[in-house]
């Protein structure tokens, strides 16, 4: 095997190229020059290839320029080669090295041929243009079509607020309007009341007359508070009030503003409830919701009143079983002088003088309602110690 090969690379018996060039300097000259300007040329080529490559790894099919690269590289080795057999007659390294050549070229041709159709498949910088001209006119169409939504919200907006406008004048109208009519009744029940006191009364009739005329004068007077516990930001009379104690005081009034056909269940809370309300609004805001459950529940029923507390809150809630609210009288239960009473049988401003009063507290109010199924209104405050001691 060994002697094989020895004979093999074995390259004393062979004659240089140069000799069968008969050692013209022309013809030497000119296959040496020749081969070098392959050989610089094959050479910088794989440079070119894997600079490319490294600096481009987006390209598909990278590993074809690697196979190119290789195989120039053989390719310009072979004309090295030649150079160099012109006077070293190194045929069998010259021989392998061509066999390498070869099976690197064959590899590549073997790996570019399934690789034709992907290619012929790529777009042409021809048809990369009519693509890029359709994106360019679709992004134009979609920046247009932003615009148009843009300008249709500030449209809408633009709507909503003037339709804002034309409701806070319209809610504004009616108050004037249901304040008007209601102080003119009282005022003429003052008024009617305070002439009969002129004539010549039997003491009884007086005396009606004036209790008559204080009432309404009375009626008034809360009609008044109610306006102002509605419109104003900040409690008056603010007191630290415990919540447990001030419900179960009321409970009197509370049931007797229910009468016999509604049952009444106090639920407090567990522990102390203390925060900062108006007595008075708060009083008011009670009955008012109690009336209400009265109200709601003709046939009879349960009202609860609740008192639960939270981490930094406290919640007063007025509940009863009756029939509830449609979702359009929910909608407006909170609007001023709005009421499905029958004229004469409520003014409308209950529930407005209890989200002033909460608000005013610097709490909210919840409502909870469904036809048919009951209402729960839910006064919620902030507890002292969550909240300090109120502004002087």
């Amino acid at each position: 095997m060994f002697d094989w090969l020895w004979t093999f690379l074995d390259s004393a018996p062979l004659a240089p190229h140069g000799q069968c060039l008969l050692w013209r300097s022309d013809l030497v000259l000119l296959h040496v020059i020749s081969d070098f300007t392959i050989a610089v040329a094959y050479f910088s080529i794989p440079v070119v290839l894997v600079y490319f490559i490294r600096r481009r790894p987006d390209v598909g099919f990278g590993w074809v320029f690697w196979c190119f690269a290789a195989f120039i590289l053989a390719c310009g080795a072979t004309h090295v080669m030649g150079i160099w057999t012109i006077w070293n007659p190194d045929y069998a390294g010259e021989g392998l090295l061509k066999a390498a050549t070869a099976a690197a070229s064959i590899a590549t041709a073997g790996a570019l041929w399934p690789l034709l159709p992907h290619a012929l498949a790529l777009p042409s910088p021809a048809q990369l243009r009519v693509m890029n001209g359709d994106l360019a006119a679709r992004v134009s169409e979609r920046d247009e079509a932003l615009r148009r939504l843009e300008a249709e919200s500030l449209e809408r907006l633009e709507t909503e607020r003037l339709l804002r406008h034309a409701q806070k004048m319209e809610a504004l109208g009616q108050m004037t309007a249901g304040v008007a009519h209601d102080f003119n009744n009282l005022l003429a029940v003052v008024t009617l009341n305070l002439e009969r006191l002129g004539r010549d009364l039997s003491p009884e009739r007086a005396e009606k007359a004036r209790r008559t005329a204080l009432e309404a004068a009375r009626r008034a007077g809360d009609l008044t508070s109610q306006m102002l516990a509605y419109a104003r930001q900040q409690p008056q009379a603010a007191a630290e009030v415990e919540l447990n104690d001030f419900v179960q005081s009321l409970r009197p009034i509370a049931e007797g503003a229910l009468g016999s056909e509604r049952s009444l269940t106090f639920e407090p809370a567990e522990e102390p409830v203390h925060v900062f309300v108006d007595t008075a609004e708060l009083t008011s805001a009670v009955i008012n919701l109690v009336a209400n459950a009265r109200d709601a529940t003709p046939a009879g029923g349960e009202v609860v009143i609740r008192v639960s507390r939270g981490v930094d809150e406290a919640t007063l809630c007025v509940a009863d079983d009756g029939t509830g609210m449609s979702p359009e009288v929910q909608a407006r239960a909170f609007d001023p002088f709005f009421t499905t009473k029958q004229p004469g049988k409520g003014s409308g401003l209950g529930l407005s003088q209890v989200f002033g009063m909460s608000r005013s507290a610097g709490g909210r109010v919840d409502l909870v309602t469904r036809e048919g199924d009951g209402t729960k209104v839910m006064m919620t405050f902030p507890l002292v110690e969550a909240r300090g001691q109120p502004d002087a």
